[in-house]
């Protein structure tokens, strides 16, 4: 079995992470194995549990350090983070926008 694991930031914006997810879901080759890992630049916790129930490997991360000021530096700093929670060979790391 293939793994990937698909990294995106996030930031209150619910609607996207369900498309992104259901969107790799939907297209996604029976041998290919995929694990999200979802870094929210901010505390909301919204909208956690539903994220969590769109895939069987969904992993959930607030950036404790989001709070920086400038969206391009939270951006980087949030790829910094969630990279230290990716485990498989291959990671595909994208904004919360991108759809299959």
């Amino acid at each position: 079995m293939n793994k990937l694991t698909v990294l995106t930031l996030t930031f209150h914006q619910k609607d996207l992470v369900d498309i992104l997810i259901r969107s790799f879901e939907k297209y996604r080759p029976e041998n290919l194995e995929i694990t999200y890992v979802v870094v929210e630049n901010s505390n909301d916790t919204s909208y956690k549990e539903h994220t969590e129930s769109l895939a069987k490997n969904v992993r959930w991360f607030n950036n404790p350090d989001a709070d920086v000021g400038e969206a391009s530096t939270a951006n980087g700093m949030g790829i910094e983070f969630g990279k230290h929670h990716v485990k498989d060979e291959w990671t595909f790391v994208c904004h919360n926008d991108v759809a299959v």
